[in-house]
């Protein structure tokens, strides 16, 4: 997971909408993109403060995670944006707007940001964008944003922006001035030829579309019932694009697609209320969506991890706390294989069999290619009398060449074919489960079942040397296999 760094605005809003209206709210580009982006990656954010602002702002900052290190507090007020929207909630009426300290903005780069994976440049002045671009390590992927007051004020100076950075996000309005053309296409092709590897062009309600030079991708917007205030939407979904490729370190072109659903997503949750509020509840939430995508970060797969090992340490003398050690680690990477393995080992043992099968799916999900789980499922499903069901799980088990202990597989599908009564595959699933050594299934077990399948197919030579065979193997005290092979061979002699 990389580090990403942010330079913008932090400010704060005071808006109306045919929804309601809310005054001096936390607000900035800066802003919405790095708590966006925290669902995701680690943030530095980079800004400007007045003495003003609240320590509730800051507070709700740093506990997503955000590092602050770069936010500068100077006397004088905060950056305030006042603005409304009408029911065309797609394009803001600005009413008023004072710069306050940051209109002298200046942005330092601390030592400790200047390598950062990705970097996200917000609508600031074009020559603060340059200055930034001087102070880091050319980082993997540099990312901006402009506005039309700096296309109309300073193009030659974006344009110099441009030529370094490898992807611009702007709105429909902001590319066609960029580009001097209604057609959004051929807007694309002028802006990528002065530098840009990708333009994503934001649409509000109609979606987002993205070029680069060899195709064009959309996604439409997430369908809402309410839109209460679009303020923020745009630089969360960039927060949400540029987060998710930092969390991967994947800059593929399918990466870049599915970075466009997340910031899609993640946009339609601000417009659903004002400022942050939407996105302030959304650990929950996101923990599932972003760990589907592989987007769980290092610090969580430790803490799942340890959680894990605490519960196999004790799972053969405490299934209970060894339930609750796994579920934590679920909780903390809900793509933790092996813990979903040990779940249903535990409804398994409570005859919960449902959830039990659940959980070894969920394994199955988070990993096609898991012999182990595909076993254990077969012997759920035959507890549930689905035999046939039970017979394909661990036909596929049994398929992976690397397989580290398949005599399990083939001991139990073996009994599965037996309880159908095809003893002919019974018999050879028994015999593949002999081949493996070293064995993981005691050898007396499989020749008993093993003789009790010549035994019904009448071979009666060839059932006495394999429950022979079981006594002669037979080391448990209870002696209950050598018990079950003499009985077969009592029978055998009548």
């Amino acid at each position: 997971m990389g580090k990403l760094l942010v330079v913008g605005s932090v400010a704060l809003d005071t808006v109306q909408t045919p929804f309601g209206q809310a005054e001096d709210v936390l607000g900035g580009s800066a802003t919405y993109f790095s708590t966006a982006a925290s669902y995701f990656t680690s943030v530095d954010l980079l800004a400007v403060v007045g003495e003003d602002f609240a320590d509730q702002h800051v507070m709700f900052l740093k506990s997503r995670g955000i590092d602050l290190t770069g936010l500068e507090r100077r006397p004088g007020k905060t950056f305030r944006w006042k603005g409304e929207y009408t029911y065309q909630m797609n394009e803001a009426h600005t009413l008023d707007t004072k710069l306050n300290v940051f209109e002298t903005f200046r942005p330092k780069i601390p030592e400790s940001h200047r390598a950062p994976s990705m970097l996200f440049l917000g609508n600031i002045d074009p020559e603060l964008q340059l200055d930034v671009l001087r102070q880091v390590k050319r980082p993997a992927l540099i990312a901006c944003d402009t506005m039309n007051f700096w296309i109309e004020r300073k193009r030659e100076a974006l344009w110099k922006v441009l030529e370094q950075v490898d992807v611009l996000i702007v709105n429909d309005a902001e590319a066609r001035a960029l580009g001097g053309h209604s057609s959004l296409v051929q807007v694309g092709k002028t802006i990528l030829a002065r530098g840009p590897k990708h333009l994503i062009v934001k649409r509000g309600e109609y979606g987002v579309l993205m070029f680069n030079h060899k195709q064009t991708f959309g996604a439409p917007a997430f369908p809402l019932e309410q839109a209460k205030d679009p303020t923020g939407a745009g630089d969360t979904f960039a927060g949400g694009f540029v987060g998710y490729l930092a969390a991967t370190g994947n800059v593929s072109e399918a990466a870049f697609r599915q970075a466009v659903i997340f910031g899609s997503v993640m946009a339609s949750f601000t417009v659903e209320a004002f400022s942050l509020d939407r996105l302030r509840v959304l650990a929950g939430v996101c923990l599932g969506l972003l760990a589907a995508a592989g987007c769980v970060s290092e610090e969580r797969k430790k803490k799942a991890d340890g959680y894990y090992q605490e519960g196999v340490a004790v799972l053969n003398t405490d299934q209970q706390s060894a339930y609750v050690a796994f579920e934590k680690a679920l909780k903390e990477n809900p793509r933790h294989r092996d813990a979903h393995y040990y779940v249903a080992f535990i409804y398994a043992n409570q005859e919960k069999f449902d959830q039990a099968e659940a959980e070894i799916r969920e394994a199955i999900r988070i990993d096609p290619d898991y012999p182990d789980a595909y076993n254990f499922l077969g012997q759920v499903l035959i507890k549930q009398n689905r035999r046939q069901e039970a017979i394909a799980a661990f036909r596929k088990a049994v398929s992976y060449s690397l397989y580290s202990t398949p005599d399990v597989a083939y001991y139990q599908l073996g009994l599965a074919l037996e309880m159908e009564g095809d003893m002919q595959n019974a018999k050879q699933a028994f015999e593949d489960a002999l081949k493996v050594t070293p064995s993981n299934v005691p050898q007396a077990m499989v020749y008993l079942e093993l003789g009790r399948v010549h035994y019904r197919l009448g071979e009666d030579g060839k059932a006495r040397e394999a429950l022979a065979r079981a006594v002669t193997l037979d080391k448990d005290k209870t002696g209950a296999v050598s018990a079950e092979a003499k009985t077969l061979m009592e029978r055998l002699k009548r």
